[in-house]
C-alpha cells in the first residue's frame, strides 16, 4: 500500500501536488480504499497508468487509472489553477507530537493547502505573495520552532517533474537538530539540483529573522521605486566598469524621490555582493506592492503592481 509520501512523490506538476495535498487533507479515507496492489501487468490485467501499483477499473477504461489517481487528476484539472502562482514549503522541524495539531492550525492561516506528514515534517503550498505573511505567522504563533524550511517552486518542465523535485529535497534537506529555524530558498527548480552542498556559498540558507528582514526590505524597495526604475537599478549595479557605474548612479539618484534616495544610501545598496543583489531582486516577486502616496486610494492596503 502506498503511503502519503508516495502519493506526493507521484505528482507530475504543481497542479497534481495541490490536488494530492487537498485530497489528503479533506478525503483521507479515499487513500485507504486501495488495500492491495494490483495484479501483474499483462494483456488481460491492466495496472494504473499513473501509479503503476493499483489496478485500473473498467469504469475508467478510456483512460485506465485507479480510483485514487482518477480523483487526483480530475481535481487537478478543475482546481489546479489555484496552484499556478504558488510555492511549496517542506518543513523538517522540532515539534513535540502533542503540539502537532497546533502546528496544523498555524499552517492553515496563510496556506492554500497543507499536510502534516508526521510530528516533525509537513508540506504546505502558499501563494508566493503571501510568503511574508506566512513567515510572520510562524514567528508570532510558534516563535520557539526550530529546524529547517525548504522553499521551492512546485513547477515542472520537460526534464524535471514535481515528484523528482520532492525526492531531491528529501535526499538533500538537512534533518539534524538545531537551535533556530533555518530557511533554504530556491527561486528556480534547477537551483535545487545545481546547489553544491560542499560549497557553503552555493547553498542559500538564512535564519528566519534574516529572511523576514530581506522580505521586508524587498517590499519597501518595490513600493518606493517604479518598475522601470527597479530594472534600471538592476542593470546599473551589474555594470563591469566602476567609473561608468558611479556616473550613472549619480544621474539615477537625481530622478528619485528623497525617501527613495535615503533608502538606497542608508542600505549602502551599491556595495552589496552580486549574489545578495540577485536574491533581493528575486524576492521582489514574493512581496506585495504597498502604495506610499497618501492621496492614493490604494494607500490603505496592498495592490499588485
Amino acid at each position: 500500500m502506498l503511503t502519503e509520501l508516495d502519493w506526493i512523490l507521484l505528482s507530475r506538476n504543481g497542479y497534481e501536488l495541490f490536488a494530492t495535498l487537498k485530497i489528503l487533507a479533506t478525503q483521507p479515507d479515499l487513500f485507504e480504499t486501495a488495500a492491495e496492489i494490483g495484479p501483474t501487468h499483462s494483456a488481460t490485467a491492466d495496472l494504473c497508468r499513473r501509479c503503476w501499483t493499483y489496478a485500473g477499473t473498467s469504469k475508467y477504461r478510456a483512460k485506465p487509472c485507479c480510483p485514487i489517481c482518477h480523483n487526483i487528476q480530475t481535481y487537478a484539472k478543475r482546481f489546479g489553477v489555484h496552484a499556478q502562482d504558488a510555492i511549496a514549503i517542506w518543513g523538517s522541524v522540532d515539534m513535540p507530537a502533542k503540539e502537532c495539531r497546533n502546528l496544523a492550525d498555524v499552517l492553515r492561516r496563510g496556506s492554500i493547502v497543507s499536510c502534516v506528514h508526521d510530528d516533525r515534517h509537513f508540506l504546505s503550498m502558499i501563494f508566493r505573495r503571501r510568503l511574508k505573511t506566512w513567515i510572520e505567522n510562524i514567528l508570532l504563533y510558534r516563535p520557539d520552532m526550530a529546524g529547517h524550511l525548504v522553499i521551492f517552486p512546485p513547477r515542472s518542465n520537460r526534464y524535471i517533474c514535481t515528484g523528482d523535485t520532492m525526492a531531491r529535497i528529501l535526499y538533500a534537506a538537512p534533518d539534524y537538530p538545531t537551535d533556530r529555524l533555518w530557511i533554504y530558498f530556491y527561486d528556480k527548480v534547477f537551483h535545487l539540483f545545481s546547489a553544491n552542498r560542499s560549497n557553503k556559498q552555493s547553498v542559500p540558507i538564512y535564519d528566519i529573522g534574516t529572511f523576514k528582514g530581506l522580505l521586508e526590505a524587498a517590499a519597501v524597495f518595490r513600493s518606493l521605486l517604479t518598475p522601470n526604475i527597479q530594472e534600471a537599478v538592476h542593470e546599473l549595479l551589474h555594470l563591469k566598469n566602476n567609473h561608468e557605474e558611479c556616473f550613472y548612479w549619480g544621474r539615477l539618484l537625481n530622478l528619485l524621490k528623497p525617501e527613495a534616495v535615503c533608502m538606497l544610501e542608508a542600505w549602502r545598496f551599491r556595495h552589496w555582493p552580486k549574489s545578495q543583489l540577485n536574491l533581493f531582486f528575486n524576492l521582489m516577486n514574493y512581496v506585495e506592492y504597498y502604495s506610499t502616496d497618501s492621496d492614493d486610494s490604494l494607500s490603505a492596503g496592498p495592490a499588485n503592481q
